[in-house]
């Protein structure tokens, strides 16, 4: 698989989990992915993690003793420009920029519909430390926002991030996707319920979303929507781990 080895501003790079009890994620990401874990201490005591594959960075981990859950994160060039212009924007700002160690900075983002997402600007670091597969099975393959106000979310990122957006009609639905040059980057969709908070979530390719599923079940997550099939895309499913926090699997349709 091709490796990326720096990530093109204005496209996803890999998400980060908060989570109260690290070694409880590492226990159902592993089991789950196969992930391996690579912990670095932060100065006040709290751990970071990186997730690898190949022992390549695809995700982390951040202890926290509040609310977990996925923060998908966005590079850009500079995270204060970044914040800046989200505020202008009518975004709101859930943490100021911050140096992690000598790995990047990094702040989080509400857009005007409620939804979080987190602006990461890496710093000059190894490509070994860098980089991460590409289209590989237990990486990232899609980001998806779900949103309230669908015209409006595209606004404010087509803005923030000079994203062109292409809107479609398929399966009954209006789906729209955000794309940097010819690079497809995520999607957008009103969100089926209207209870449910605007969010976005990203989706982990599998080999066999079934399979996945059941182990997720089994190491003490929840199956939020049962794995189904999407018409030129593959079978997903979404899940909740073992803190609440909801992502999705992406396989490839039975033959």
């Amino acid at each position: 698989m091709p490796e990326i080895d720096q990530h093109q501003p204005t496209t996803f790079c890999p998400s980060q989990l908060a989570t109260r009890d690290v070694q409880r994620a590492k226990i159902f990401y592993n089991e789950l992915f196969g992930w391996t874990f690579d912990d670095v201490r932060l100065p006040a005591g709290d751990v970071y993690t990186r997730c690898r594959v190949r022992g390549r960075e695809v995700a982390a981990f951040r202890q926290v003793g509040r609310e977990a859950g996925w923060t998908l994160c966005i590079s850009v060039h500079n995270v204060d420009t970044a914040v800046q212009r989200a505020t202008r924007l009518g975004g709101r700002v859930r943490s100021a920029p911050n140096d992690l160690l000598n790995l990047g900075r990094m702040a989080t983002i509400e857009d005007r519909d409620g939804a979080t997402f987190g602006v990461w600007q890496s710093q000059a670091l190894p490509a070994t430390l860098r980089a991460r597969p590409a289209g590989e099975v237990s990486t990232a393959c899609w980001h998806e926002l779900s949103a309230d106000d669908p015209a409006d979310a595209q606004q404010f990122y087509t803005e923030l991030f000079g994203w062109r957006a292409r809107t479609s009609h398929e399966l009954g639905r209006e789906y729209t996707e955000f794309r940097v040059g010819a690079q497809a980057v995520g999607g957008l969709v009103k969100k089926p319920a209207p209870r449910t908070p605007p969010s976005w979530i990203a989706y982990f390719s599998v080999r066999d979303c079934d399979w996945a599923a059941r182990i997720a079940a089994v190491m003490g997550g929840q199956i939020v929507a049962a794995p189904r099939d999407l018409p030129t895309v593959g079978r997903f499913a979404l899940v909740r781990d073992t803190e609440g926090s909801v992502f999705g699997i992406l396989g490839a349709r039975p033959s």
